[in-house]
């Protein structure tokens, strides 16, 4: 019996003996985040969702030894796999069509689901036909799509540019369309209703079509094309940063407008086509008077190119999107940003305000739409100005933009101070504080809440995940602004942690070697600091002595079992196959060029 129950000491769990190892699951495209769920009769599923909006439901039983993963749903409809360029409101503010890098949606506004998906191409613009059965799509190869929602199929593609198809816009009479593009040329297109060539014999089924009925040609690439409500106006952004007005019955040039530094991507005309605003790349919005084209005021609106704009029927509140993600409301008339939404994880592409100007609906680079709706709750002007001016405040750096080295005026860091090195700056003088304090009391079972909130129960642990938590492009930053005292105080408590905590060795030695030397005279002339720093020297070495070792020894470990298994193998080299076959090939085509070479000599 003792034999036994020694041998059962001795015996030692293993990892295979608490956790089973399960199949692996090849998924076909980039994981964003995955949900396990285990079921009943030992059945395992999997939820993964991809980073083109891709779920995908795996099932595996857990009791069958040699199970396979199998996939039994896959959700591909419901959202864009690339990003979303363009969006649009239909005139009864219930359906919002978009478009993708490949394909064109249909959603209802009230649910937010997705109830068509017609593939494409890549599209760039796009706009409702009256009557919110067909959807006018612009590809990026110039083609004019039509689109029947209800069918879900596209009915007529027309080669309306030969690049790409920059803009569509409805005419102020409902009866036709304009489109703009990038071979310079501005088209207009009536809706004519034509005989279906798919019919069959006897039916007289109409479907819609286009019919080309003039065009204007520019010297530059055509951006963006509006028109004025009275149907008097047609305005032109072009590619040399102009927009160019003309009358929309003769096409006769009317005004120019230029002061964008950029070329303008977006514009909109006021619903009594007195006022017009324009966005560019140079980041600023201009407002415009129709009657003689002066400029009323201009706007640094974004952080990026202005991409989108669009008026709010019967107002002069107009909203506007950017690269840098924000959308953002304005006022015309007194020159006031509103508010500011929170907007895409990414670049925002493109927005659209429905009819009865309740809803805005933005598109971006992170493949998703933003919904946002108008509330009752009154907004006052100053208080969200206020709010503004605070974050502003909260993200500006306390300290400075400046990161000079103390002593060393002329030397600065490679790397930026943010407002992470500030606030790890303040954690790490924190932690001293709390640390020191709970070290002088008496009763050390009452542990404070900061450390608690770290998940540690002494001091050692407690500056250690302090520092572990630092993100390590901030760390240095946040070392360079503590003061000499607490780099004293920090000093003195590292090398009982070089004792106790190996496994962090190399942040150890990380913060030691950046304050030695940011702090060098001062800590050499520093007596008290002597024997802490031999202390700490000598335990930093011993360290990574020992840590060098285990690293060396685990190497040579490795190899051995690599010999042992080729050897098991009949010879079959594991690691070696891809070298091998790799170095044959080039010497055989070292051979060829030497061959090739010999034989040129003895032909000359």
């Amino acid at each position: 019996d003792q034999a036994a129950s020694s041998s059962s000491a001795d015996r030692q769990l293993s990892l295979t003996d608490e956790i089973k190892r399960l199949p692996a699951i090849a998924v076909p495209e980039k994981i964003k985040s995955f949900d396990l769920l285990l079921g009943s009769r030992d059945e395992l599923r999997v939820c993964v969702t991809y980073v083109k909006n891709i779920v995908q439901v795996y099932t595996l039983n857990v009791a069958e030894k040699h199970a396979e993963p199998k996939a039994i749903h896959t959700l591909r409809q419901q959202g864009h796999p690339t990003e979303v360029r363009a969006v649009g409101f239909s005139s009864d503010n219930l359906a919002v069509a978009s478009g993708s890098g490949e394909s064109l949606k249909l959603w209802n506004r009230a649910t937010q689901s997705c109830l068509r998906t017609v593939e494409t191409g890549y599209v760039i613009s796009c706009c409702f036909v009256p009557g919110d059965r067909h959807v006018l799509v612009g590809l990026k190869t110039g083609q004019l799509l039509i689109v029947d929602i209800v069918i879900g199929e596209v009915i007529e593609r027309i080669e309306a540019h030969a690049k790409e198809l920059w803009s569509i816009v409805l005419t102020p009479d409902q009866r036709g369309c304009v489109t703009g593009g990038g071979d310079t040329t501005v088209k207009f297109w009536n809706f004519e209703l034509i005989a279906d060539p798919n019919r069959e014999e006897g039916s007289e089924v109409k479907v819609l079509s286009l019919l080309h009925k003039n065009v204007l040609k520019l010297e530059e690439t055509v951006l963006s094309v509006r028109l004025s409500r009275n149907s008097k106006y047609i305005a032109v952004a072009l590619l040399d940063s102009t927009v160019k007005i003309f009358f929309l019955d003769t096409l006769k040039f009317y005004l120019s407008l230029y002061g964008h530094k950029l070329p303008v991507l977006c514009m909109d005309i006021s619903y009594d086509s007195t006022i017009i605003v324009t966005g560019s790349a140079d980041r600023s919005i201009k407002i415009w008077g129709m009657d003689f084209g002066d400029c009323h005021r201009s706007l640094v609106a974004h952080d990026n190119s202005v991409m989108g704009l669009q008026f709010i029927p019967k107002t002069h509140l107009f909203f506007s999107c950017g690269k840098d993600g924000r959308l953002k409301q304005w006022d015309a008339d007194s020159f006031e940003k509103i508010i500011t939404l929170p907007g895409h994880v990414g670049e925002a592409h493109g927005l659209a305000v429905s009819p009865n100007g309740k809803f805005v609906v933005s598109c971006g680079s992170d493949r998703t739409l933003r919904l946002f709706e108008r509330t009752d709750e009154p907004l006052v002007l100053q208080d969200v100005q206020e709010e503004e001016r605070e974050e502003l405040e909260n993200n500006t750096l306390a300290t400075g933009d400046d990161s000079a080295v103390p002593g060393l005026p002329g030397l600065k860091l490679p790397s930026k101070k943010t407002i992470g090195s500030e606030k790890a700056a303040e954690n790490i003088l924190e932690c001293l504080e709390v640390s020191k304090a709970f070290e002088q009391e008496d009763n050390k079972s009452i542990i404070p809440p900061l450390m608690f909130a770290y998940e540690a129960t002494n001091t050692d642990d407690f500056l250690l995940s302090v520092l572990t938590r630092i993100r390590a492009s901030d760390l240095e930053e946040a070392l360079l602004l503590l003061p000499f005292s607490t780099v004293c105080e920090l000093l003195e408590r590292i090398p009982k942690l070089t004792a106790t905590r190996q496994d962090q060795t190399e942040i150890i030695c990380k913060v030691v070697l950046f304050l030695f030397r940011i702090h060098q005279k001062p800590i050499v002339a520093n007596q008290t600091l002597l024997p802490v720093i031999q202390d700490l020297i000598g335990k930093l070495q011993r360290t990574v002595h020992e840590l060098r070792d285990m690293i060396g020894v685990n190497h040579h470990g490795m190899q051995m079992l690599q010999r042992e298994a080729e050897a098991n193998q009949g010879g079959v080299d594991l690691f070696r196959d891809a070298t091998k076959s790799r170095r044959l090939k080039n010497q055989r085509r070292k051979r060829k060029k030497l061959a090739k070479r010999t034989f040129v000599q003895i032909s000359t």
